[in-house]
């Protein structure tokens, strides 16, 4: 089970940057081409620098530390938040307000220090690991469209 995150891990280690300078990202325009995660293409929103996408609950006490977009075959959301709650009460939270949003949780496993999440909606799909780092805990948030 832990072989099916490496992909997950590696993408999160080497696959965030800094995000783009730039206004609101259409990301429809962008994104002509089959979704990745199987079944029809989600129509991704347009959203500000920073800005996650309306169904994605945000933790009333996240900080936004790294955040960029993707365009390739699809759209993919990277982001980075800190979060002063217990790793535990964070992945408990997101376990929740995902599934109140319509998610389905499709994969949860638990490793020593870290706390992996794999959600899915029609088109898009959504992958959270939950970790404590230096006195906060941090999620690395990838969705893809």
């Amino acid at each position: 089970m832990v072989r099916n995150w490496i992909p997950v891990l590696a993408l999160l280690v080497w696959g965030c940057s800094d995000a783009p300078e730039s206004e609101p990202v259409d990301m429809a325009e962008k994104s002509a081409v089959e979704p990745r995660h199987g079944g029809q293409m989600a129509e991704p929103p347009t959203l500000a620098k920073n800005e996650f996408p309306p169904d994605f609950p945000a933790h009333p006490s996240a900080e936004i530390s790294e955040f960029a977009y993707e365009m390739g075959e699809g759209v993919t959301l990277k982001a980075t938040v800190k979060i002063d709650e217990a790793a535990e009460q964070v992945s408990r939270f997101y376990r929740y307000e995902m599934e109140s949003q319509g998610w389905k949780l499709n994969a949860s496993e638990k490793i020593p220090g870290l706390d992996l999440l794999s959600f899915t909606k029609p088109g898009r799909a959504t992958s959270l690991t939950i970790e404590p780092v230096d006195g906060v805990t941090q999620v690395e948030v990838e969705m893809f469209w």
